[in-house]
């Protein structure tokens, strides 16, 4: 009697089990006792249903007057804008881009013929100049190898290609 009060879980396991076989032992014995009519076709009272036809067009839509919101009417929307770029004004400002790439190439082209350079106050044309001074007198100052090495900015520069191009710390 302590093992049941020890294991209820297997109790309920084993009672479940009885219960369900006791189950299918009556209903098989009430099955036995009406046997079912073999001339009757479970599916002789089934009919189809009749699907619903779906028209082919869309009926058309009908337009009456416009919904009214509590006694106010609603007004209609305001008209859309064309949609024709003005051409006038983009033509007058590519006409202003064009003239003004005309003058500067006018004067471009006279300061050449002076053998003057632009002044400028900076930007690309500045460091371009300083970037080409600075490449030239390396050339100029040296030659070869050993005028490079008594410039500080070109000695940086190989420092720097030196560790890029070379094996890397972890492998030497």
């Amino acid at each position: 009697m302590d093992w049941l009060f020890d294991n209820p879980k297997v109790f309920l396991l084993v009672a479940v089990v009885a219960f369900s076989l006791i189950k299918r032992v009556l209903e098989s014995k009430k099955a036995a006792e009406n046997p079912p009519a073999d001339d009757e076709d479970p599916f002789e009272s089934w009919e189809p249903v009749p699907q619903r036809q779906v028209p082919s067009v869309p009926p058309p839509l009908v337009r009456g007057p416009a919904p009214q919101l509590r006694g106010r009417s609603i007004p209609p929307p305001p008209p859309l804008p064309s949609r024709e770029p003005d051409t006038s004004s983009l033509l007058k400002r590519q006409q202003d881009m064009m003239d003004r790439l005309q003058h500067a190439k006018d004067i471009k082209s006279a300061m050449a013929a002076k053998g003057t350079k632009a002044t400028t106050t900076g930007g690309a044309a500045a460091t371009q100049g300083r970037v080409s001074r600075v490449g030239k007198s390396a050339a100029i100052t040296g030659q070869g190898l050993r005028g490079r090495l008594r410039n500080r900015s070109e000695i940086r520069k190989a420092i720097i290609m030196r560790e890029i191009l070379d094996r890397p710390l972890g492998l030497r």
